[in-house]
């Protein structure tokens, strides 16, 4: 390759992960809006935690009213060997436990929270959980 197809090249790269990381901003901001509404609406503060990550696990927790040791399920991921095949199993049945008992303290059906980790649907649910009434 020529340097001005090398140049252009790395230039498409460059603005194809800019639009990535900016979606992924939109989307990381939408579902803390969404949490923290959540949060206010169960009563459950500080709702500005939605904003933190880690710390937003722990305001999950407290909405759907988990004890915060459900919390070591995540910790599978970091043991060698055993979280490399354990470990997304237990993330995704956290999230979908998580979020199952969230739709509950919302006075939703609960399998409206657990179809959460279901790719694009999830952030359709989490509009629903946070804006209706």
């Amino acid at each position: 390759m020529h340097n001005t197809e090398t140049a252009a090249f790395m230039a498409f790269l460059m603005a194809f992960a800019g639009v990535i990381i900016f979606i992924c901003l939109l989307l990381y901001i939408y579902s803390a809006i969404c949490l923290q509404i959540i949060a206010k609406k169960t009563g459950q503060h500080p709702a500005w935690m939605a904003w933190i990550p880690v710390a937003n696990l722990f305001l999950m927790c407290k909405i759907g009213k988990l004890d915060y040791k459900w919390l070591l399920l995540l910790l599978v991921s970091f043991v060698p060997l055993i979280g490399t095949f354990f470990g997304p199993i237990c993330a995704l049945f956290w999230t979908a436990f998580a979020w199952y008992k969230i739709a509950i303290a919302r006075g939703k059906e609960g399998w409206i929270g657990a179809i959460t980790i279901i790719p694009v649907i999830g952030f359709f649910t989490m509009g629903y959980l946070a804006f209706s009434r």
